[in-house]
């Protein structure tokens, strides 16, 4: 009984980690259940033990998405008790897509830019892992700005909802482009950019993998007041010549 109890518990588990690598490689709509079945060695009977459908198993992968960041485990690193965890929580992203030599953003952008009207469950899932990234910055920037360490002034709610939005415009580009380099300078303008919200470590933003060679852009020096938050577009113009191998 404990034998067949641990053999279901991995084959769940066996397609849930399948679908998830199919799902960021290809996008939910553009993988089918038959590859899925194919690529994780199973019998589409035993797929049909575990889920219903590919809507039931998206949803299943989004949890184990979502637990794996909750708990510390996943590719990339949310627990910010400090700056140089902050700084940690970016390099995690540019490391994560370097591992597929960029030739994939986020997995949360990707399903994100595939949702349609009744995509609920997906939706919901999408909402679930957002929502931890957002509350764990937040967190952190209200944790500084009680310290002192943050401006009076900073609106911590508007700065978590920056830092997401430029970490996934940053991979899109990196994955149009298939070129880190371009990550890692907008990572890198990130944290100046935090930096003009409080007196922060000198030394911030330059451990940011940088594959011998130096960023394009200087580090914007502290001015006497913070800077209001600015919405900025990710203007990506597709390019195949000038772009250099990560």
């Amino acid at each position: 009984m404990t034998l067949h109890i641990h053999r279901t518990s991995d084959i769940r588990l066996g397609i849930v980690r399948t679908a998830m690598d199919l799902f960021h490689e290809r996008g939910l709509r553009s993988t089918t259940t038959d590859e899925i079945i194919e690529a994780a060695g199973i019998r589409k009977a035993d797929f049909h033990q575990h889920f219903k459908n590919k809507a039931e198993l998206a949803s299943a992968v989004l949890r184990y998405y979502f637990e794996g960041l909750a708990a510390g485990v996943g590719p990339v690193k949310y627990e910010l008790d400090s700056w140089d965890d902050l700084e940690e929580c970016l390099q995690t992203h540019l490391e994560f897509q370097k591992r597929f030599k960029m030739a994939r953003s986020c997995p949360i952008g990707t399903l994100g830019s595939e949702l349609k009207e009744g995509d609920d469950l997906t939706r919901q899932g999408l909402c679930l892992i957002l929502e931890l990234m957002l509350t764990r910055l937040e967190s952190f920037f209200s944790r500084e700005k009680i310290a002192g360490r943050l401006s009076s002034t900073a609106d911590v709610e508007q700065l978590a909802n920056f830092c997401v939005a430029t970490i996934q415009g940053a991979m899109l580009a990196g994955k149009i482009r298939r070129n880190c380099r371009s990550v890692e300078t907008v990572l890198e303008d990130l944290l100046s950019h935090l930096r003009l919200y409080g007196k922060l470590p000198a030394a911030l933003g330059s451990r940011l993998v940088r594959s011998g060679h130096q960023s394009r852009r200087s580090v914007v020096a502290e001015p006497p007041e913070p800077l209001a938050v600015r919405s900025s577009d990710f203007s990506t113009p597709e390019s195949s010549v000038e772009d250099l191998p990560c």
